[in-house]
């Protein structure tokens, strides 16, 4: 049943497909990956094509289906938006941690922002 496939999807496949998003994937800065998009580009058309597959599956679609259309049908994200929703729930997550905790003080810092050259996973998170 589409219910159960969506339900299937969102708790076994998004969680496998995002493991750890915070660490290796850079959020997009851009509404569309294209030639000018700031971040993990390939992943985002990676999760697309995942997220259509698995639209067709739910929706018993046809392959040559706009992604858009079964994503309305469907009730899922756009994968722009589920990349940022996991990147910001990882975000709350380490802005929450006690002061004891070794990323305390580096997810607290006022300079965060000013980091010129190395960013890292934190720092794109924290922009």
């Amino acid at each position: 049943m589409p219910k159960y496939a969506r339900q299937l999807y969102i708790s076994v496949a998004l969680p496998r497909a995002l493991y750890a998003i915070d660490l290796w994937c850079t959020p997009m800065q851009s509404d569309y990956p294209g030639p000018r998009a700031i971040g993990s580009a390939k992943v985002m058309r990676q999760l697309s094509t995942l997220q259509h597959a698995a639209a067709t599956a739910i929706m018993g679609g046809l392959r040559t289906s706009p992604t858009d259309a079964l994503n309305a049908c469907t009730f899922l994200l756009q994968s722009l938006l589920n990349i940022n929703k996991w990147c910001h729930r990882a975000l709350t997550r380490m802005a929450t941690l006690p002061r004891e905790h070794l990323l305390h003080s580096m997810v607290n810092q006022k300079n965060t922002h000013k980091v010129i050259h190395h960013h890292t996973a934190i720092h794109h998170l924290l922009d």
